[in-house]
């Protein structure tokens, strides 16, 4: 989550929308760590409307790591890595005590995330 822990907007609202109409979690997740819900240009036209939610950011990070890790058939792996060799052909072999074979990966370097 950004700086602003607010979701949605005039632009981005109707994103949040589509994203939740398609299965995705952000709207859900809002909906359980929102703190704070407006209507943005109610006294305009509905074309010009556009929904903001704030969210507490631990409780939205808290709530998507939730969602997230109990989602069927999604496997997440956490590892300290020791070695990384990446080929030509780009895939992605990491060395974590024992040999993997990945098709996508995240690198980040803070321990708490």
């Amino acid at each position: 989550m950004s700086c602003n822990p607010s979701i949605g907007g005039i632009g981005k609202g109707i994103l949040v929308k589509e994203i939740d109409a398609l299965g995705g979690l952000m709207g859900k997740v809002i909906d359980k760590s929102g703190i704070h819900f407006k209507i943005l240009n109610l006294k305009k036209g509905l074309a010009v409307r556009g929904h903001r939610a704030q969210a507490d950011r631990n409780l939205y990070n808290y709530y998507m790591k939730q969602f997230i890790f109990n989602t069927p058939y999604l496997y997440i792996l956490e590892n300290i890595v020791q070695s990384l060799l990446i080929t030509k052909y780009t895939n992605k072999n990491i060395f974590s005590g024992r040999f993997k074979r990945m098709t996508n990966m995240i690198i980040n370097k803070n321990k708490n995330s």
